[in-house]
């Protein structure tokens, strides 16, 4: 069995494309996705319509959560920043219809899933108790007894919010951030965060001998990721597109490969 593991979309239609594309060709048996599928991006809409499409089960991130809860939540009023992302969200907001909020209303805060070989796989955005708590490769081990306690059933575990590509191991069991559909990020070594054009995901392959952990990572042309936002009409595209960089040694088909457990 093979299942495909997506998140952090965040309304790039751009990169969500290429990835749908490249898992057409790898025979995926079954897809899920953990969530922070429309906000902050220039094409929400086509990004829900294409994940609906898909008709994969599809975790509560945070961001889809506001959709639905209201409320601010992106710090102190006021601040250059806040004012950005909420101004982006209220153009989101307007976009989305009365179906398209229902069918953000269906997706669910985790999900457990049974793979061949006695392996349960738990998915969540955060983390199993929270959508917006964030588990790295750093996160120490005492904070990981506290959010992984109760969780013995499991012996792997998929998370995105962080937007970065990370498998840890957890006592027995295996962790893993299948990274961002749209919207992966690395710091430079002048200590820039830049998004990277690329789309990042998971392929988690099972049967009866265990379970293997794919990386995949396709490139996109920076040019178009930018072009498409500029056009959208998203409020602070132009900020928004200053992110995009393809730094030295970043390849249109860098791919890497993981054995999970």
């Amino acid at each position: 069995m093979k299942l495909a593991v997506i998140s952090d979309i965040h309304g790039n239609m751009v990169t969500l494309e290429a990835v749908i594309a490249d898992m057409r060709g790898k025979r995926i048996d079954s897809i899920v996705c953990l969530g922070d599928v429309i906000a902050t991006g220039p094409r929400p809409v086509e990004c829900l319509e294409a994940v609906k499409e898909l008709a994969c089960p599809v975790i509560m991130g945070n961001t889809d959560e506001r959709f639905i809860r209201g409320g601010k939540g992106f710090g102190k009023a006021g601040g250059k920043e806040v004012h950005m992302l909420e101004k982006m969200f209220e153009w989101t907001s307007s976009k989305l219809s009365s179906s398209h909020l229902k069918f953000i209303e269906t997706f669910r805060p985790t999900l457990p899933i049974d793979l061949p070989g006695g392996i349960s796989l738990l998915c969540y955005h955060g983390s199993p108790r929270s959508n917006r708590e964030l588990i790295t490769s750093s996160t120490p081990e005492a904070k990981m007894h506290e959010i992984f306690s109760g969780e013995d059933s499991h012996q792997l575990f998929a998370g995105g919010h962080s937007h970065a590509q990370m498998l840890r191991t957890y006592g027995r069991s295996v962790i893993f951030n299948p990274g961002s559909v749209g919207l992966p990020f690395v710091k430079l070594s002048d200590g820039r965060a830049v998004n990277i054009p690329r789309g990042e995901y998971a392929i988690v392959e099972a049967d009866t001998k265990g379970a293997r952990i794919e990386f995949c990572r396709v490139g996109v042309d920076v040019k178009k990721i930018v072009d498409d936002g500029l056009s959208s009409g998203l409020p602070y595209s132009d900020v928004w597109a200053s992110d995009w960089e393809a730094p030295e040694g970043i390849t249109k088909t860098d791919k890497k490969t993981n054995n999970g457990m």
